[in-house]
């Protein structure tokens, strides 16, 4: 049995490896590809889309790193499925949503991540909660519900922030992160695209944000029947 749990952990980190190596290969060729055309280029508005092309990758890439720097710098280390959903978020978004233009070529794409990142930073929340009172040895005495209540607080307020480098990168890369465009949802804005106008230009930023809350409650109400049903197995136990 032990042999049959050895086996199925090597085959899921080789998935793991094959899964990051093709990510890490694409990243790199777009990065490489980007850089050389940039200089290449003629037009400031060919330049301007190799540049955001530079830059998505190159986060691409910051994000393939990151369980690592946070392993070796911080002693955290996130489990394979939690890395995978980051990692998957992170292309789907920066790879196939920005430069190769999903958000433009599918309408609900940017619905679809948005409640895909509420889930996945409340899992996160979660899992660093198990790991303080692990890491603590102290089991925590407070309610169920408290804890959901900050975990889906604080994914909201992720939720926020990345809201607001959306627009600082409308503000001053000229780009169309926040939708903010009637003529195409696409991140890159060209000369001839046109703004919405008034209560419509914040439509995008608030679906978002329930996008986001969402996804979060969703994850809670399953850890909270979860934590309920330790805390009932603790009390019983005692």
């Amino acid at each position: 049995m032990l042999k049959g749990i050895e086996i199925s952990m090597k085959k899921k980190n080789l998935s793991f490896d094959i899964f990051n190596g093709m990510i890490l290969t694409m990243a790199l060729l777009i990065f490489g590809c980007s850089v050389l055309f940039f200089f290449l280029a003629k037009s400031p508005e060919r330049k301007h889309y190799l540049l955001f092309c530079i830059n998505q990758s190159g986060m691409m890439l910051v994000a393939l790193i990151s369980p690592y720097i946070l392993k070796k710098k911080m002693k955290i280390t996130l489990p394979k499925t939690l890395q995978t959903s980051f990692i998957l978020f992170c292309f789907l978004g920066l790879i196939l949503g920005d430069i190769f233009d999903f958000y433009a070529r599918y309408p609900h794409w940017d619905s679809i991540l948005h409640t895909f990142s509420g889930i996945l930073l409340a899992e996160f929340g979660f899992y660093i909660v198990k790991q303080i009172d692990e890491a603590v040895h102290i089991p925590f005495k407070a309610d169920p519900i408290f804890i959901c209540v900050i975990v889906v607080l604080v994914s909201l307020s992720i939720g926020a922030l990345w809201e607001i480098g959306e627009f600082l990168s409308d503000e001053f890369l000229g780009t169309n992160t926040q939708q903010y465009m009637a003529s195409t949802k696409g991140s890159i804005v060209g000369s001839q695209d046109i703004p919405l106008v008034g209560h419509d230009a914040l439509n995008d930023t608030m679906k978002d944000l329930i996008l986001d809350l969402l996804g979060a409650i969703l994850v809670s109400i399953q850890a909270y029947i979860v934590l309920k049903k330790e805390q009932v197995k603790k009390h019983l136990t005692k």
